[in-house]
């Protein structure tokens, strides 16, 4: 059975550059990060039900590529994603994320990003404090070890993080 990589972590912690990087080195199939795409039609500008909705606008366009390709995927982000976003912003959950999570954990490989790179300013991004994103690093953690599922935590600079990412995979895949 083919598995899908999923990259997560806090804000700027390099996910999207290794997203991009592992879809060339393994010639992957690439599910973007849709809440971005969504914002920039916003200013920035979110609610609690525009969350919910880029949340499943996500994770529909996720079950899409998965079925429609024989290759394998890696996903820009996911649900646990956004089971972050909602806990720390609206301190709520929402069941149907948390049901999608579990059934899904165990088809999925999940790389958490360690926030040991530098926080680059983005207007989309809300956390600048390392100590922000060392807390939110705790949340996903805790989320993949409530899952049980495979998971490997990435860190490293630059072609390093590549490189780690890359080793992890090749022990699960």
């Amino acid at each position: 059975m083919n598995k899908s990589v999923v990259i997560i972590g806090p804000e700027s912690t390099g996910k999207t550059t290794l997203a991009k990087k592992l879809v060339k080195e393994l010639s992957y199939c690439l599910v973007e990060e849709y809440a971005r795409e969504k914002l920039k039609t916003t200013e920035g500008f979110y609610n609690m039900e525009m969350v919910e909705e880029m949340a499943k606008v996500q994770y529909q366009r996720e079950r899409e590529v998965i079925q429609d390709n024989n290759e394998r995927v890696i996903l820009d982000t996911d649900l646990a994603v956004y089971k972050v976003w909602i806990q720390e912003k609206y301190n709520t959950k929402i069941d149907w994320i948390e049901d999608a999570l579990v059934v899904d954990a165990h088809q999925k490989i999940y790389l958490l990003c360690y926030p040991d790179i530098e926080w680059v300013s983005d207007p989309f991004r809300e956390h600048p404090s390392k100590d922000d994103r060392v807390r939110l690093y705790q949340k996903y953690l805790h989320i993949l070890k409530q899952l049980n599922c495979n998971y490997f935590i990435i860190k490293g600079k630059d072609e390093r993080r590549l490189k780690n990412a890359l080793n992890a995979l090749r022990k699960v895949l």
